[in-house]
């Protein structure tokens, strides 16, 4: 009998000190210290291969952006016959290997996996929604935030991402929506000045002054350039002018401003000067930055 308790409780303590380096393992890992992380779990692998102690080598690897290794890890407990929970994070982060590998069919089909296995979780469709978004897929992008903000309304970087997605195609009401939905979710959000943006664009342009003049930086050359454009627009163009031109003398090569400055030329009725400031625009490469405006103004207004 008395053979039988110290064999029990020699189990005991050596369950103790594997738990403990457990804990280590993952206190270093949750404070980024990866590297030695590893060390840890690989040593308790040795001694404890469970699915947990494998996840977090597979982890580990990941952090460290050796994501050929990380897969390998990832692959093998997704194959396994093992139904835990950590089958459903590994499925995401070999979705998530598969993605910086270059791999985007593969990434897509174990991200569509994980939402199959989890369909409640957000950060599975919140994955598959920024691999979208990666590849230009923009409107398939949007739909998956819909759900990922349906699943989970009160993440204002749900927002924020889906924002980036309206603007980028020039829905400036939607991207003004969920900018005002972040803000209200995470009051201190630093997105004024898209918000101005978004008011000018929708030619809402006292709303845009107002938000202008609440975050006024006369070092920023692109907010100089938008606020002196919306100036313009209110009917104050020497002002606005005045604007753009300190945005030029901060930042010279700004092919935007001058298109810009053309456009309050036209509306002017000065061609003539219009027509200096399109081709300034053009030789600063307007085309590669923002498409086809310049040159398009040119052919009509420059023969």
């Amino acid at each position: 009998m008395k053979s039988k308790i110290l064999i029990l409780l020699l189990f005991l303590n050596l369950s103790v000190i594997c738990f403990a380096q457990i804990d280590k393992a993952k206190e270093l890992f949750y404070k980024d210290e990866y590297s030695a992380a590893l060390k840890l779990f690989k040593k308790e692998s040795s001694k404890n291969d469970s699915f947990e102690v494998q996840f977090y080598v597979a982890s580990c690897y990941f952090k460290m952006e050796e994501f050929p290794v990380a897969k390998e890890h990832f692959l093998s407990i997704v194959n396994s016959s093992y139904l835990g929970v950590e089958i459903g994070f590994s499925m995401v982060n070999l979705a998530s290997c598969y993605r910086e590998l270059g791999k985007i069919d593969s990434s897509l089909y174990y991200y569509d996996w994980a939402i199959k296995l989890n369909p409640e979780d957000p950060e599975s469709h919140f994955n598959k929604a920024q691999l979208l978004y990666s590849i230009s897929r923009f409107e398939e992008a949007r739909e998956v935030y819909n759900t990922v903000i349906e699943l989970d309304s009160t993440n204002g970087i749900y927002y924020m991402k889906r924002q980036e997605i309206s603007f980028i195609l020039l829905d400036y009401s939607s991207a003004l929506d969920d900018m005002l939905k972040a803000k209200k979710v995470k009051p201190d959000l630093d997105i004024d000045f898209n918000m101005a943006y978004c008011y000018s664009m929708m030619k809402r342009y006292k709303e845009a002054d107002s938000l202008y003049q609440k975050i006024y930086d006369e070092k920023d050359a692109l907010f100089l350039n938008n606020y002196g454009f919306n100036k313009h627009k209110l009917g104050q163009s020497e002002e606005g002018v005045s604007l753009i031109k300190k945005s030029i003398k901060l930042e010279p090569t700004n092919s935007y401003a001058y298109r810009n400055l053309a456009i309050i030329e036209l509306d002017k009725g000065n061609t003539a000067k219009a027509c200096e400031y399109l081709t300034k625009a053009k030789e600063l490469n307007f085309f590669s930055h923002y498409g086809e405006e310049v040159d398009s103004l040119l052919v009509k207004h420059c023969k």
